[in-house]
């Protein structure tokens, strides 16, 4: 399949896929907590077109999802141009009260209200402890595309 993006373990991704589909395509609770992504040791937009053969890495959180995170969520929905990326988007953003084309959700189920223990948002953490030479993670998610 000359037209794609394969994932050694399940199948493939179409050109034009984007790091956010990727991590949905991995496993949507590797979707759900991404924080922020790297291809090839560089830390990568969520609106990075994915090309063969490149290493992709999903940085992710395990804390709750706060508001700031669940805003970040609604960002990559603009971003991911799969149909299932799309769809699990949607359902994480509707379950924590939030609806992809508006606002939040009077009394929504979710826990956007809550903040890490730390009371810092995961991403803001992430960013700034990243030292650029040290391309290992602990919390990621890594795989080579390629056909």
């Amino acid at each position: 399949m000359a037209c794609g993006l394969a994932w050694p373990e399940s199948g493939v991704l179409f050109r034009g896929a984007t790091v956010v589909d990727f991590a949905y395509h991995v496993h949507t609770g590797v979707g759900n907590h991404m924080v922020a992504a790297k291809v090839n040791c560089n830390l990568v937009s969520p609106s990075y077109e994915l090309k063969n053969a490149e290493v992709v890495e999903i940085l992710t959180y395990s804390a709750a999802p706060t508001l700031a995170s669940i805003l970040r969520h609604k960002e990559y929905y603009q971003y991911a141009q799969t149909r299932s990326a799309r769809y699990k988007l949607a359902k994480f953003l509707r379950d924590h009260g939030h609806d992809v084309n508006g606002g939040g959700v009077e009394g929504g189920r979710g826990s956007a209200g809550q903040s890490s223990p730390s009371g810092q948002d995961p991403s803001e953490a992430l960013t700034s402890s990243f030292d650029g030479d040290n391309c290992s993670g602990e919390a990621a998610t890594q795989s080579q595309a390629g056909l």
